[in-house]
């Protein structure tokens, strides 16, 4: 059962990203992330959502590698390119976080690098 938890809640904050509805919301002019660029509005939360403390080369170098594309973007780029993202997204996926957290019963007993580990109360 806790596995499932888990996937769920994945596969949910994952769906969520992608959708249209946060991408429209949450992106500062409306002529932004229309066009399809190296670096699209999804991997920009996702590489936010999952950053450390490393260089922001680093980082994106590993974003990139770990999804076995061939591309990659400059700092610079990206650094441009997350100035078009409306900072609200962030408290927006934080309340979705919890609403998803108190939906299901279940309790945090662990945050490690790259996964959060959860517990069926």
């Amino acid at each position: 059962m806790k596995n499932r938890t888990i996937s769920q809640f994945i596969n949910y904050l994952n769906t969520l990203i992608k959708s249209d509805e946060v991408l429209n919301n949450f992106k500062v002019e409306a002529k932004d992330f229309t066009r399809n660029r190296v670096i699209s509005f999804v991997d920009i939360i996702f590489i936010l959502i999952g950053r450390v403390t490393k260089t922001t080369m680093v980082e994106l170098v590993q974003f990139f590698s770990n999804n076995g594309t061939l591309k990659i973007c400059s700092p610079q780029t990206f650094s441009k390119a997350k100035l078009k993202i409306n900072p609200a997204v962030f408290q927006f996926l934080n309340q979705e976080i919890l609403d998803f957290y108190y939906e299901k019963k279940t309790r945090f007993i662990k945050i490690n690098t790259n996964y959060m580990l959860l517990m069926e109360v």
